[in-house]
Parts: C-alpha cells; sequence; structure tokens
C-alpha cells in the first residue's frame, strides 16, 4: 500500500499526479475544491453516504467540506488531482 505523489503545478490551482498501489486513506475533509482523474487503473472513492468506483478517463468533483476517502484502488492506478484554490 503505498503512494507516490509529483506536484506538477502550484499557484492559484495544484496539480499532482499520483501513482497508488493497492492504496487506500483516511478519512479527509479538505478546505479547497479537488477535480481528481482517473489516468490509469481502478479506485473506489467513498463518501459518508456513497461509494463512486473510478476506472481509467473517469473523474469526479469533490467540493471542499466534503468528508471522503479512497476505499481502494489497484496496483497500477495513476491519478490526475486538481486542487482549485479560490
Amino acid at each position: 500500500m503505498s503512494e507516490v505523489v509529483k506536484t506538477i503545478y502550484d499557484e492559484e490551482v495544484r496539480i499532482e499526479r499520483i501513482y497508488s498501489n493497492n492504496a487506500s486513506t483516511d478519512w479527509m475533509v479538505q478546505d479547497i475544491d479537488e477535480l481528481v482523474y482517473l489516468l490509469n487503473g481502478s479506485a473506489i472513492l467513498e463518501y459518508t453516504d456513497k461509494e463512486i468506483p473510478l476506472v481509467k478517463d473517469s473523474f469526479e468533483y469533490i467540493k471542499k467540506g466534503v468528508r471522503h476517502r479512497v476505499k481502494s484502488t489497484s496496483e497500477d492506478c495513476i491519478w490526475l488531482c486538481v486542487f482549485i484554490k479560490c
């Protein structure tokens, strides 16, 4: 279970490429909006009341203040995450 995070751009918008390998995260509530796009593999994004399965070329917009976590990822999961600081 591991992730490698590479920040690509960091100004008004932060862009990260994340490599996940059978990873999961703790519950989190962020103070900025985030758009996650799955470049490869699969993942399950979990909210308090639902789960969102993601596969290659799918995306999810996570509004700030919303409790969520990554429940699981495949070994070959690659995310492109855009954090909007507005």
